[in-house]
């Protein structure tokens, strides 16, 4: 925020300023960390706003063999960078479960600066630790058209299907 105002003279217009912080994935995780934080610290004329793209990872382990967990890669960052963790968070998930003020369906309801969530149905980064737990499964009739087969998801319980109708017989 400092370089933000010195080199770049943000909020020194004096009329109101938006800034919009944002990333993508772990870039998306890395706002929703801080943004309370260049929040408070933007100058009382600048608005600030998050934008956390492809950031809302979902809590299940993967099925994977040996796969470094998203869980545990959350572990081991709370553990090495110690980040700024909102006392209301940090009072909820205490001890080793801290690490959850990292992850976005634990920390969201803390955060209170406004934002913008976009999750895809499918996150191709994520998506491959469930792809083997789909493929254990059978296939089974996709209930949107059961032409087509779709493999269960424990995870993504309202989206099973791959295609959510059925193509056009035309």
């Amino acid at each position: 925020m400092t370089a933000l105002v010195q080199a770049h003279g943000l909020g020194s217009s004096g009329d109101r300023e938006f800034l919009l912080l944002g990333g993508c994935s772990a870039g998306g995780r890395g706002v929703l960390t801080n943004l309370d934080a260049f929040a408070d610290a933007a100058p009382p004329n600048v608005n600030v706003r998050g934008m956390l793209d492809a950031a809302g990872w979902v809590d299940v382990q993967p099925i994977i063999p040996d796969m470094l967990s998203l869980q545990q890669m959350s572990m081991d960052l709370f553990a090495f960078a110690q980040p700024n963790i909102p006392p209301s968070c940090a009072n909820q998930y205490t001890g080793s479960e801290g690490w959850k003020c990292l992850w976005p369906s634990y920390r969201l309801p803390y955060v209170e600066t406004e934002y913008f969530l976009n999750a895809a149905q499918f996150d191709a980064f994520q998506a491959r630790g469930l792809r083997a737990r789909a493929q254990a499964a059978p296939a089974l009739p996709c209930p949107a058209c059961p032409a087509l087969h779709c493999l269960p998801s424990p995870a993504l319980p309202a989206l099973p299907c791959a295609r959510p109708a059925c193509p056009s017989s035309d």
